[in-house]
C-alpha cells in the first residue's frame, strides 16, 4: 500500500504545530489540567534510564556532549605544563549545573505525523499517523492515560504567566541528530552556553517527536512546580489505549505560497 502524503512535504515553512500529547497517569495529567506544571531537572530523565536500565525510557545523555577520536590534553592550570597528553576514542564533557536544569516535556503533533486527507480552499485536512513504535512505547512505559493539549493555547498561557513571574521559558522542538558525529555547532553551544545545546537529541529518540520547554534560570536538585492556572477549557485527556485507537483529524489553513500538489 503507497504510503500517505505527510503535511511537511508540501509546506513551505515547516511551522506549525496544532497539538501535542502528554502521557502519564490520569492523576497527573488531572494535576496538570488544575494548573500545576511540574517540571522535572535533566538528572531526573538521566536517572530513569540507569534505573530502568532501558534506553528510551529516560536519557542518560541528554545533555552531555559526546566527541569520538578526540586528541586530549591536560595542563597545569597556573604553568601550562603538558600533565598529560593522548587520543581518546569516546569523551562524554557535562555540566552539573545544566543537569540541574528544569523542563517540561510532550509529544509534539509535528507535520510529518499528519497525512494528509484532502486540500480544498486552501485548508489541509489531515489525519493524525503516529508511529508504530511511539504507540508500542506509550502502551508499555509512557502512562496509561494521554492529554491532548491545543498547542497555541498552552504556550500563551506558559509564556503568560512565566512573564509575569519573572521566569524565562524557552518553547521549541527537539532536533534528532546522529550523536556519533562531531558536530562542531554542538560543540561550540556546549562551550558558550548556547540554549540550542538543550534542544538535540539522539536520532534514537526520533520517534518521541518531543517538543519541551526548558527553564535555564530554574536550577536544582528537586522539582519545581509553577501555578498555570486551569487548562480544562483547552485540554483533554483519554486512556491511552483508547486514544490510539481513534481517528483524529486536523484542519490547517495553508499560506499561498505552500505547495498543494498530491502524489
Amino acid at each position: 500500500m503507497q504510503k500517505k502524503q505527510r503535511l511537511n512535504e508540501i509546506l513551505t515553512e515547516d511551522n506549525k504545530l496544532p497539538g501535542a500529547l502528554k502521557f502519564s497517569s490520569k492523576e497527573n495529567l488531572e494535576s496538570l489540567q488544575n494548573g500545576t506544571l511540574y517540571l522535572n531537572n535533566f538528572q531526573y530523565y538521566k536517572d530513569v534510564e540507569l534505573k530502568e536500565k532501558r534506553k528510551g525510557q529516560g536519557d542518560a545523555f541528554d545533555v552531555t556532549l559526546r566527541i569520538s577520536d578526540v586528541d586530549i590534553t591536560f595542563e597545569h592550570p597556573e604553568t601550562g605544563e603538558v600533565l598529560l597528553k593522548g587520543k581518546a576514542s569516546n569523551s562524554n564533557l557535562e555540566s552539573k549545573e545544566d543537569y540541574q536544569k528544569h523542563l517540561f516535556c510532550m509529544t509534539g503533533i509535528t507535520t510529518d505525523l499528519l497525512e494528509i486527507v484532502e486540500i480544498k480552499d486552501n485548508v489541509a485536512t489531515t489525519r493524525l499517523a503516529l508511529s508504530d513504535e511511539l504507540k508500542e512505547r506509550a502502551l508499555e512505559n509512557f502512562g496509561d492515560h494521554v492529554m491532548f493539549i491545543n498547542m497555541g493555547r498552552f504556550t500563551e498561557r506558559v509564556k503568560q504567566v512565566c512573564i509575569e513571574k519573572g521566569i524565562i521559558a524557552i518553547g521549541n522542538r527537539v532536533e534528532y541528530r546522529d550523536m556519533s558525529i562531531n558536530h562542531t555547532d554542538r560543540i561550540k553551544a556546549f562551550g558558550t552556553g548556547d540554549v540550542s545545546f538543550f534542544f538535540q537529541k539522539d536520532n534514537f529518540f526520533a520517534y518521541q517527536s518531543e517538543y519541551r520547554f526548558l527553564f535555564p534560570e530554574l536550577i536544582g536538585e528537586k522539582a519545581e512546580i509553577i501555578n498555570i492556572g486551569s487548562i480544562r477549557e483547552f485540554t483533554n485527556i483519554f486512556p491511552t489505549k483508547q486514544f490510539l485507537e481513534m481517528n483524529i483529524e486536523f484542519k490547517l489553513t495553508l499560506s499561498e505560497t505552500d505547495e498543494v500538489t498530491t502524489k
